[in-house]
């Protein structure tokens, strides 16, 4: 997805807000959970790749993960830079 974004010019534009929501909802399907509410997140990266995450929750609730940080986690387990933008 070509999304070029600059860290001089933060602002999103409508096209990258349609990229993240279409990636949060196609993740959202994803979320394993033991009560109703399912989760997706979607964070977009300096370089405007979009990375998806779901929360996934834990009999024991202490380890559930919430989708944001799932959607972080995963930009940061494909080595995007720090600078990235949420």
């Amino acid at each position: 997805m070509d999304l070029p974004m600059s860290l001089e010019h933060p602002a999103l534009t409508e096209k990258h807000w349609t990229a993240m929501a279409e990636a949060a909802w196609s993740t959202r399907d994803r979320a394993r959970v033991h009560g109703v509410p399912q989760v997706g997140a979607a964070v977009l990266s300096a370089e405007g790749e979009v990375f998806a995450g779901c929360n996934v929750e834990h009999r024991f609730r202490s380890h559930d993960v919430h989708a944001e940080v799932n959607a972080l986690t995963t930009m940061g387990a494909r080595g995007t830079p720090a600078q990235s933008r949420c």
